[in-house]
């Protein structure tokens, strides 16, 4: 198991906000060698799990030699956390702050719905999608642009195609150190093994799961089924665009169903209820307005569950 984690979640959908076009707000930098001019956007990402400057420094630089060499454009990353991103994100576009490229995520108040009804999205379907985005019409087609379509006009490109997905558990070292439990936490195999580590976490007075998300997700983040007792038996579910978490598709058949119809989802969920009454998860999870890293620097919890995609 992982103790840190420096991959980006990138689940998301991307799109312009309408305070920064090409003649207001982008700013013009250097040239090329062959005398093009390179414009700067700024662009913000979500991470569910914390992302290291030394990695976002690398990803940077690899991105914009590719984008500088072909189409001129240098961008300036800026990497917010789950909780930060729903509410950073809407004050800098209210703000006039220049903010070019965006993701859309399944947190309500940075989601397509929530940009679209504000009018804080830009039509790039003639400038952006016919002009430049023949390999994003030839993947995705007009059924697939149709879902961030309206009008005739195009406000944002759909991303939801996992490549690689692996959960993870976090947990702070220093608390690990101190109850002699790091080696066991690097070894563990279980979810009976993390009880054992976050009981003793408690016991010596430290706070137990926080919640990964503004659902108070402390065991199972979405698109994960943990019912087994065993770590390596979680499994991933293609949630069929429900952003409400009531459906998945059934990767056995590939019908939809309920999640509550499946026993391994109840399970996980009999080994939350049990480890609530433990005092081993955050006792206000489910209606906490703060989560992920936020949580455990505000010191509710020691421990979350992560989720990285790419």
């Amino acid at each position: 198991m992982e103790e840190d984690m420096d991959i980006p979640q990138e689940n998301g959908d991307v799109s312009q906000n309408t305070d920064a076009g090409p003649e207001e707000g982008v700013e013009q930098e250097d040239s090329t060698e062959d005398g093009a001019e390179i414009t700067e956007i700024v662009v913000g990402l979500m991470s569910f799990a914390p992302v290291d400057s030394s990695v976002q420094d690398r990803i940077e630089a690899a991105v914009n030699e590719m984008m500088e060499e072909q189409i001129h454009v240098t961008a300036d990353f800026q990497w917010y956390d789950a909780s930060t991103y729903a509410t950073q994100i809407p004050m800098m576009i209210q703000s006039g702050e220049q903010l070019d490229v965006i993701m859309f995520t399944p947190v309500p108040a940075a989601g397509y719905s929530s940009f679209m009804s504000q009018n804080q999205l830009l039509d790039i379907r003639e400038q952006k999608i016919e002009a430049y985005g023949q390999d994003i019409q030839a993947v995705l087609g007009e059924s697939g642009l149709a879902a961030t379509a309206r009008d005739g006009g195009i406000y944002g490109v759909g991303a939801h195609l996992c490549n690689y997905s692996g959960e993870a558990i976090v947990i702070k070292k220093e608390v690990l150190e101190e109850i002699n439990m790091l080696e066991k936490f690097q070894s563990m195999e279980t979810w009976t093994d993390l009880e054992e580590i976050l009981t003793a976490a408690v016991s010596a007075g430290y706070p137990g799961m926080a919640n990964s998300d503004a659902e108070g997700t402390c065991i199972t983040p979405l698109p994960y089924i943990n019912g087994s007792d065993k770590l390596a038996d979680a499994y991933w579910v293609d949630l069929a665009g429900d952003g409400n978490q009531q459906v998945y598709i059934d990767p056995s058949d590939d019908k939809v169903k309920c999640y509550y119809q499946n026993q391994d989802y109840k399970a996980s969920l009999i080994r939350a209820g049990d480890w609530y009454s433990k005092g081993l998860i955050y006792k206000d999870a489910s209606t906490a307005e703060e989560f992920g890293v936020g949580q455990i620097k505000n010191n509710v919890g020691i421990a979350l569950p992560a989720v990285q995609q790419k």
